[in-house]
């Protein structure tokens, strides 16, 4: 399937849409961020929504980035393997790593989360669920996976984003989907609003209606190619 050019600026001007209000949202109730690190951060949409409120920024992600496209200053960007463990990483305000994990296989899933957690107290995560579908995802997974991984860790997840956002069709339904906030547990203490989040029951494995249509509208359109053959 070919896309026109409008689909691509259209699907860009979402993910800056997206970057701009869950950022603010986040920024709202963790405390200042001075310093992030992206792993997988892609051109640096994300990065560059924090470098503007201020934050000292890093981003790391593979050789398939146009470093032409960057949205952040080149000396800001590194490229690495991320499947590799970080050695004596220097730690953070925040780490963010979005749409990633499912790109990794999954023998280095514990590696990843250990990355991220060596990083900072503060994680937002969010990672391909179960037949989302992508190109190249080989580890997608449930929130309740990742969870058990980040818990072993000493890190409580914090569901700040889908009961404010889970409507808002400006903004891709996989982070309405699948973003959380991870915490340091012993951080908790000091932050009520995030401890009193992070303590309500939440139905964590779900598929956002988007995503449900969307492939209903892919397998719709495959069924009527393969009736007119």
């Amino acid at each position: 399937m070919r896309y026109q050019r409008g689909f691509y600026v259209r699907r860009q001007e979402q993910k800056e849409h997206a970057a701009r209000l869950l950022i603010d949202h986040l920024l709202a109730h963790v405390p200042p961020v001075e310093t992030a690190v992206d792993l997988g951060c892609g051109v640096g949409i994300w990065l560059a929504e924090l470098r503007a409120r201020g934050a000292q920024i890093r981003g790391y992600d593979g050789p398939w980035v146009n470093e032409s496209q960057l949205r952040i200053p080149r000396e800001r960007f590194e490229r690495r393997d991320l499947a590799l463990p970080l050695e004596a990483p220097e730690r953070v305000d925040l780490a963010v790593s979005l749409e990633v994990a499912e790109h990794l296989p999954a023998s280095v899933a514990p590696t990843f989360v250990g990355n991220l957690v060596g990083l900072s107290d503060f994680v937002l995560f969010s990672a391909a669920v179960p037949g989302q579908g992508g190109t190249h995802h080989v580890n997608e997974r449930w929130p309740s996976y990742w969870r058990s991984l980040f818990a072993v860790r000493g890190y409580v997840l914090v569901d700040l984003f889908r009961p404010t956002f889970w409507s808002e069709g400006r903004i891709p339904y996989w982070y309405r989907q699948n973003l959380f906030l991870y915490v340091r547990r012993e951080r908790l203490e000091a932050l009520p609003v995030l401890r009193a989040i992070a303590e309500r029951e939440t139905a964590l494995d779900v598929v956002h209606p988007d995503l449900y249509a969307e492939k209903a509208w892919l397998g719709a359109r495959r069924a009527l190619a393969w009736l007119r053959r």
